[in-house]
C-alpha cells in the first residue's frame, strides 16, 4: 500500500500560530488510535529530537475525521494513503 505525507500548511514559519511550537501530524488510524500512536510515536519522537525548537504530536484520525481536520486546519501534516492526498489537495484549492 502506498502512503503519502502531505505538508498541509507549507513550512512552519508561514503557518498559523503555534504558540508552543508543536506541529500536529494527522495519521489515518485504520487499525485504531492506540495502534496508530504505538506505530508512529517513534517518528514524532525522532522529529522532535532532530528539529530544534519544534515538537511533533501524532493525532490519530479515523476515515471520516481526517479530511475535516484538514479543512479546519487542526493538523499541520497528514499521513495517509494517496487517495487522501488527492482529496486534501482538492479541499485546499476550494
Amino acid at each position: 500500500m502506498l502512503f503519502a505525507i502531505i505538508c498541509i500548511l507549507g513550512n512552519a514559519e508561514n503557518s498559523q500560530s503555534h504558540p508552543d511550537n508543536t506541529l500536529k501530524i494527522g495519521v489515518l488510524a485504520k487499525r485504531g488510535s492506540s495502534i496508530c500512536v504505538q506505530c508512529w510515536q517513534p517518528t514524532a519522537d525522532y522529529l522532535t529530537a532532530s528539529i530544534p525548537d519544534y515538537s511533533f504530536e501524532i493525532v490519530p484520525l479515523g476515515f471520516g475525521e481526517l479530511l475535516p481536520a484538514v479543512s479546519r486546519g487542526e493538523i499541520d501534516f497528514m499521513l495517509a494513503n494517496s487517495a487522501y492526498y488527492v482529496m486534501a489537495e482538492k479541499l485546499r484549492r476550494c
